[in-house]
């Protein structure tokens, strides 16, 4: 049994140019109201305080709320969990790598209400082409790592793991069980940004994930054909 695995062309590139789109503007500024102390707001770009990368929270309308609720559907389809966790319904997040960018590796958490603990399941899209739009940047997971309760410190003690990915690849994996990271970003003007969802905590821990024996023919089901109508990519 797998501890990930990769669905290729999961979003279609157009899809993925849309959010990148979306994810370059500011505005209109709302109220994300994830929990009673956030003060995170839609539709702005924030500057990590502890790795070098920006992040936007993309309010959930117009293509935004369609690609993402489409983007739920198979997710849950595929791994017969929820990934509707409190995120999820208000906002999608995009994190975006320039040069130098990188994250330093962590457990993903949830701290809204009676969510709070680890996700069980991460998910995420890589929404632009490495060797076109930057160099480096590689993902890595490592399954022998301990991290700290919140997830931000954490001691590697394996080989870490890097799936190739390309623009509109998905990548799941057991969070509970890993970190994971992003090594530093490398190119002049360049664009490395991925989007995902995560599971709800409550679900019980697997510390593996399902055997994707379906994957390809699922794979060739969403990578849509240029030909298609806008209206049909989604029925």
């Amino acid at each position: 049994m797998l501890k990930y695995f990769v669905i290729k062309n999961f979003l279609a590139k157009e899809f993925c140019n849309i959010i990148n789109f979306e994810a370059s503007l500011e505005g209109p500024i709302k109220p994300l109201s994830l929990n009673d102390d956030s003060e995170d707001m839609l539709n702005v770009k924030y500057k990590s305080s502890r790795s070098n990368l920006e992040y936007i929270y993309l309010e959930l309308s117009r293509d935004i709320g369609i690609i993402n609720s489409k983007c739920l559907e198979r997710l849950e389809a595929t791994m017969q969990v929820d990934f509707n966790s409190p995120m999820a319904s208000l906002a999608l997040p995009v994190f975006m790598y320039g040069e130098g960018g990188m994250i330093k590796g962590h457990r993903d958490s949830e701290k809204s209400g009676e969510y709070r603990g680890f996700q069980t399941y991460v998910a995420m899209v890589m929404l632009s082409q490495r060797g076109e739009h930057f160099d480096g940047g590689e993902f890595w997971m490592n399954f022998n790592s301990l991290s700290s309760d919140d997830g931000k410190r954490v001691e590697e003690k394996g080989e870490r793991i890097y799936p190739l990915l390309d623009q509109g690849d998905l990548v799941i994996w057991d969070n509970l069980n890993s970190v994971h990271g992003c090594e530093m970003v490398r190119g002049k003007n360049a664009y490395r940004a991925t989007c995902g969802w995560r599971s709800l905590v409550t679900q019980k821990s697997r510390y593996t994930l399902p055997d994707p024996h379906n994957d390809v023919e699922y794979a060739h089901q969403i990578a849509y054909p240029k030909n298609y109508s806008y209206a049909n990519k989604f029925r």
